[in-house]
């Protein structure tokens, strides 16, 4: 499946971002999403109708993260999480299910 696919010109001329065709109603889980560029990331995809998991170390920027998309008119959560071992991924990963019951993108933006 490919993440992002060519909206067409009458998508286009309709204000349907290029995203949205691929991304509406899916699930991403974007982890580094606190920081600046992961933030943005997790806003741009809740904005093609994903309902985004935002995972990163700091729970005060993962609910401001999230705070942010809300009031944009997405849908996302946190999830506090250490990705330096295999534990924390796989706590992750369960967290991440239980939210959505699903994950259909990942995006890894852990520096």
């Amino acid at each position: 499946m490919a993440l992002l696919s060519y909206a067409s010109s009458t998508d286009i001329e309709k204000g349907i971002h290029p995203m949205c065709v691929e991304l509406n109603g899916k699930v991403a889980l974007i982890t580094g999403g606190t920081s600046d560029v992961g933030r943005a990331t997790a806003m741009l995809f809740a904005q093609a109708g994903t309902k985004v998991v935002v995972a990163g170390r700091s729970a005060s920027d993962g609910e401001a993260a999230v705070e942010e998309i809300e009031a944009a008119g997405g849908t996302a959560c946190f999830v506090r999480a250490d990705l330096s071992n295999a534990i924390g991924f796989e706590q992750l990963m369960d967290k991440a299910l239980q939210a959505y019951g699903r994950l259909d993108v990942t995006v890894d933006l852990v520096e």
